[in-house]
C-alpha cells in the first residue's frame, strides 16, 4: 500500500465521519430546509436520513475499498462519487455551520478520486473484510436504530411537548426524549429521583459496569432522608473527584438548574441538559419523561465530542438510561405496594 492510498483512505474516512455534523442536524430537524414548511418536514423525515446514511456509509466503504478490501476495492471510486453527491445534497437542502468544511472535504475527495487511479493491493485473508463488515454494520445499525432508541417509549405528542427546563437551552443542537408509565404517584417516584448521584443513591443503572470504568457507583435500594433535599446550583456527581486522576477536575457531573418537587428536575453540564419530568395520569399513575438536550457549539473540541456522542455515547446512554428508568419504575411501584401493605396490616 502506497502513501497515496493511505492518504486517500484517511481522507474518505474523515469525510464519512464529518457527515455527522450536517446529517444529524438535518435528521433531527435542528436545521430546517429552505423548502416550504410541509416539504421541509417531509425532507427531514425521509430525504435527510437516506442522504445521511448513504453519504456516511459510502465514504467509509470507499475508504476500505482504497485500502484493498474486497469487494469494495473494485468499486470504491463509484461509491465515493455517490457519497459526494449525497453529501452535497444535504448541504444544499440543509445548511449548517459545518457545511463549508464538508464541502471542502467533498472537493478534496473528488481530487483524490481523479488522482488515485486504483486501489491498493488486495487485502489477503478475512481480517480486513471482517473489520470493514463490522464497522459498516455498526454504523448502519446506528442509522437504523437511532430514531427508535432516542425516542424510546414516547408518543409523538410527548416528543413535541415543551417541558419544564427546556428554556435553559432554547436552541439545542438536538434533543431526545424517552418515557415510561409508572404505576405510582409522582411523589413516590420523586423520592428516588432526588437521590441521584454517584456519592448518593447512585444512578440506578448497571452500577457494576459503572464501577468497571472506575466511577465508584453503588446503587442504594432504599430512600435515605438526608438525600431528599436538593437546591439549584447543587452538584449531582457522576464520578468521584479523583476519577481519571483528576484529569476532568474534581466536580464531574451536573449542576441542578431547576427543580420543582414531585414535578421536574433539570440537571445541566457543559454539553447537555438532563431533564426529569413527572406527569400525573391519575392519582396512582405517572408518566416519567426524561429529555436530553445537547448544547450547540463550534470548534474542534465540540466536533470531537459530537462524533463520539453519535457513534458511542448515544447508544450507551440509551442502554444505561433505559435501565435507570426500569429501576425507578420498579422501586417506586414497590414503595407504593409496601405502603399499601403496611396500611392494610
Amino acid at each position: 500500500m502506497t502513501l497515496r492510498h493511505a492518504g486517500a483512505a484517511l481522507l474518505l474516512i474523515i469525510a464519512g465521519i464529518t457527515q455527522i455534523h450536517v446529517g444529524e442536524p438535518a435528521v433531527d430537524g435542528a436545521f430546517r430546509s429552505w423548502l416550504p414548511a410541509a416539504a421541509s418536514t417531509a425532507a427531514s423525515a425521509w430525504l435527510a436520513p437516506i442522504l445521511f446514511a448513504a453519504a456516511m456509509l459510502g465514504f467509509l466503504a470507499a475508504g476500505f475499498g482504497v485500502l484493498g478490501v474486497a469487494p469494495l476495492a473494485a468499486r470504491w471510486r463509484t461509491i465515493a462519487l455517490v457519497a459526494v453527491a449525497c453529501s452535497l445534497l444535504i448541504v444544499v437542502f440543509f445548511w449548517s455551520p459545518f457545511a463549508p468544511l464538508v464541502t471542502l472535504l467533498n472537493l478534496a475527495v473528488l481530487v483524490a478520486v481523479l488522482q488515485v487511479r486504483d486501489s491498493a493491493a488486495r487485502v489477503k485473508g478475512y481480517v480486513g473484510p471482517a473489520i470493514a463488515a463490522v464497522v459498516l454494520a455498526y454504523v448502519a445499525a446506528i442509522h437504523v436504530l437511532r430514531p427508535w432508541y432516542n425516542v424510546w417509549g414516547t408518543s409523538e405528542a410527548e416528543r413535541q411537548l415543551v417541558l419544564p427546563g427546556d428554556a435553559i437551552t432554547r436552541e439545542p443542537a438536538h434533543q431526545y426524549t424517552r418515557a415510561m408509565t409508572v404505576q405510582a404517584p409522582a411523589a413516590a417516584i420523586w423520592s428516588w429521583v432526588v437521590q441521584l448521584g454517584q456519592d448518593r443513591a447512585g444512578i440506578y443503572s448497571y452500577d457494576w459496569l459503572e464501577r468497571a470504568f472506575g466511577l465508584g457507583v453503588h446503587n442504594v435500594g432504599r430512600i435515605v432522608p438526608e438525600w431528599q433535599h436538593l437546591a439549584v446550583g447543587d452538584l449531582v456527581r457522576t464520578a468521584p473527584p479523583n476519577w481519571l486522576g483528576g484529569l476532568l477536575g474534581p466536580n464531574v457531573g451536573f449542576r441542578v438548574a431547576r427543580l420543582a418537587p414531585s414535578q421536574a428536575l433539570t440537571l445541566t453540564s457543559s454539553f447537555i441538559d438532563w431533564n426529569f419530568v413527572l406527569q400525573p395520569v391519575d392519582s396512582a399513575t405517572t408518566r416519567l419523561l426524561i429529555r436530553t438536550r445537547v448544547h450547540r457549539g463550534t470548534g474542534v473540541h465540540y466536533y470531537l465530542k459530537s462524533v463520539v456522542a453519535y457513534l458511542a455515547l448515544e447508544p450507551a446512554h440509551w442502554i444505561m438510561e433505559r435501565k435507570m428508568m426500569l429501576t425507578l419504575k420498579e422501586r417506586a411501584e414497590s414503595t407504593v405496594r409496601g405502603s399499601a401493605g403496611n396500611t392494610a396490616g
